[in-house]
């Protein structure tokens, strides 16, 4: 039995007791003494028990009410005396505090239980969450067993080494890696973790200090086939773009279409590969989108790279939208807030005008014809001041100027060459507009001549080369000076505000690496003016230093050559 019950059990046989004491006192008729006390003998003669002494009912009586009780007692039992302040245990009032004390101690034992059984809980609830977290430590111990498990070394057939080789995600990490490594290795003060086409890095304006070969770039893949075109990253000056001509073995599993990306910090092989099925005949980055690679091709085709996906390309023009002969002529004409509009032209005089997001359908199209007769043009040129004027250039020596949107065609044509010509290109100058009317062409004729747009016969003729002069290009920083290649391997440097008759600087691309000294097919100068890039006819790309004198200009370079021309102008 428990305390609670043995408290309890005592409770009710005290109450019991004090009832019995009750009801003898009720017994009593009010006001009359009672009864002399019995005696043994009387009480024999009655058959009842003879009562207890007065002593122990005194005591019994103190002991339930705990009031302290002074009684004198003897043998004779006169008389009792109880003090005023101390009440009689039959009253009312003291049953009254009797129930008080007892519901007391009961509320007592009943918080007692609660606060146990509230601790009970808690430990309950603690022991849950610590066998919660075992669990939870069990699953990270298992799963980290099975991870060393699964790191364990361990021998691959050699059929299982293959398929993990040939897999596009290995070479994909094998490629990048092999790449840092070797940019590393070439250039080791050069930050080699550098991730193209992100938008994170700076342009270098680092300048040449001679003119001189810096490096040279050539693969077996197109070997002996010419670069139709070169251009240089307007992001990251270590980049250059080079298209390729199409293959001469009809056997060959290669695709015609080759364009690579060669980095002038890793020479042995291009960063980047680029495919497509027809022959690239110009290609060109994108100049606000730079991880966009353009190329018009052979079948008529314009098509759209993107470094950040496949080598193959990712929008192309469709054939019966679009062109149907070969496009040699391809430029980016800016529109507004960097947005471009892609303008090609084919040989058969057929210009349209398309978006870079949206080669499905172009958005102009303009049929350019000299009278009732067709153009067969491989080359034109628009002004840096307009969008709507051009000039091209025809296998028949003539030069055709048009316009685009306004009056649409052409509205003057003239001889300026004997044979066809290679290339036009206008002044790149933006801060000075009075150079802004000025173009180079090239020929086959073996001259470059300096043109204007008021007059149709040329200002000054430039005449050094040896052999076809396939192309011709301004520097973008000096006013005065540009560049020419011919079909012996020879590159001049011309610089107008000076000497017109000799070219200020001469040199010739390295004759052991395509065998025979192969002829110059195309220029590009880097956008700081310090390198100039030659694409050969076996494949081959040379880039040369400028001498620092060269491509920084004087401050009245610009001025000097503007009062030149303005004299031959007024001749």
């Amino acid at each position: 039995m428990s305390d609670n019950d043995k408290i309890k059990a005592e409770i009710a046989a005290k109450k019991l007791r004090l009832q019995e004491l009750k009801d003898k006192r009720a017994t009593r008729a009010p006001g009359v003494a009672p009864p002399p006390p019995a005696t043994e003998g009387a009480a024999k003669e009655q058959g009842r028990a003879p009562p207890p002494p007065p002593s122990t009912l005194i005591s019994q009586i103190s002991e339930l009410v705990g009031a302290r009780v002074k009684l004198a007692t003897s043998l004779g039992l006169a008389n009792h005396t109880i003090p005023p302040q101390e009440r009689h245990v039959y009253d009312k009032g003291c049953q009254t505090e009797f129930g008080v004390v007892l519901k007391g101690k009961e509320a007592d034992m009943e918080k007692a239980l609660r606060a146990e059984q509230e601790a009970l809980m808690q430990k309950e609830a603690k022991l849950k969450q610590l066998e919660e977290q075992l669990k939870v430590d069990k699953l990270k111990y298992d799963h980290l067993r099975e991870e060393e498990r699964l790191q364990e070394r361990k021998e691959l057939s050699a059929e299982e080494q293959k398929r993990i080789m040939s897999s596009d995600s290995f070479q994909v990490f094998f490629g990048k890696a092999t790449r840092i490594v070797e940019r590393a290795l070439n250039q080791p003060s050069y930050n080699f973790t550098v991730d193209y086409f992100s938008d994170t890095q700076e342009r270098d304006t680092s300048r040449g200090q001679g003119l001189s070969s810096r490096v040279v770039f050539h693969d077996k893949r197109v070997q002996n086939r010419a670069v139709t075109s070169l251009d240089w990253s307007p992001k990251y000056p270590e980049l250059l773009l080079a298209s390729y001509a199409a293959q001469d073995d009809p056997m060959s599993l290669d695709p015609h279409g080759t364009v690579f990306v060669w980095n002038m910090h890793m020479p042995n092989r291009p960063e980047y590969v680029f495919t497509c099925n027809s022959a690239v005949l110009t290609a060109k980055f994108h100049p606000s989108q730079p991880h966009l690679i353009l190329g018009a091709c052979q079948s008529g085709q314009v098509v759209i790279w993107d470094t950040r996906e496949k080598n193959t390309p990712v929008n192309r023009t469709n054939l019966s939208q679009g062109h149907t002969h070969p496009v040699y002529a391809l430029e980016l004409v800016s529109v507004v807030n960097q947005l471009h509009n892609i303008v090609s032209l084919s040989t058969d005089g057929h210009l349209c005008v398309w978006t870079d997001n949206n080669l499905h359908q172009h958005s102009k199209e303009v049929r350019m014809k000299h009278g009732k007769e067709e153009i067969t043009t491989t080359s034109f040129a628009f002004p840096k001041s307009s969008q709507n004027s051009l000039i091209m250039g025809s296998d028949e020596g003539w030069l055709y100027k048009g316009h685009v949107y306004d009056n649409e065609g052409i509205y003057d044509a003239f001889q300026a060459h004997k044979a066809p010509i290679t290339s036009v290109q206008y002044h790149p100058s933006q801060k000075n507009n009075n150079l802004a009317e000025y173009f180079l062409t090239a020929s086959f004729d073996w001259t470059v001549k300096l043109w204007s747009n008021k007059i149709n016969r040329p200002l000054l003729t430039f005449e050094s080369a040896r052999d076809y002069v396939f192309d011709v290009q301004w520097s973008p920083v000096h006013p005065a000076l540009f560049a020419m290649g011919d079909g012996t391997g020879r590159l001049d440097i011309w610089n107008i505000s000076g000497d017109s008759d000799v070219p200020a600087l001469t040199a010739h691309v390295d004759p052991s690496a395509g065998g025979d000294r192969p002829a110059i097919s195309r220029i590009s100068w880097s956008e700081n003016g310090s390198q100039i890039a030659t694409g050969t006819s076996s494949g081959v790309v040379h880039v040369f230093v400028l001498r620092e004198d060269l491509v920084i200009p004087n401050t009245d370079d610009a001025s000097q050559i503007t009062d030149r021309l303005q004299k031959k102008l007024s001749e």
